[in-house]
């Protein structure tokens, strides 16, 4: 019994890093770039039905292995977070509501440098927002 646990588990990772590529091109077609860290909020893009199933379609059928994404922008509601992460080279921003990246507060150069066509998209922390310094 624990070996084919064992076994279903290592098979579910194989699909994952098998779909990679499809991964990344769905997430360059909705211009999905934007996360949060796990332990304070998560991002929810909320794409059209038609605009979903079109970009899934279209990253299904390319065969291009890696197509040149975005940076990724951490969004967070914590400023000390945000300033760690600035600290440390990454992009980030302040999280807002719904609306995103129009309700984020640009906290870098990249963090407010257009990032292609908005998906509707919202960032919801896990804590009460600390104030901007």
């Amino acid at each position: 019994m624990i070996e084919a646990v064992r076994r279903d588990i290592q098979s579910s990772r194989d699909t994952d890093e098998m779909d990679t590529p499809v991964k990344l091109r769905l997430c360059k077609a909705l211009n999905v770039d934007d996360t949060a860290l796990a332990a304070e909020g998560f991002v929810v893009y909320s794409p059209a039905v038609a605009a979903l199933l079109g970009a899934l379609s279209q990253a299904m059928v390319a065969t291009d292995a890696a197509p040149d994404l975005n940076p990724w922008r951490f969004l967070s509601n914590q400023s000390g977070t945000v300033e760690t992460l600035l600290a440390g080279g990454a992009i980030a921003a302040v999280g807002g509501g719904p609306g995103l990246p129009g309700g984020a507060v640009a906290r870098s150069r990249e963090a407010a440098v257009p990032r292609g066509v908005a998906l509707p998209r919202e960032y919801i922390g896990f804590k009460a927002a600390t104030p901007v310094a």
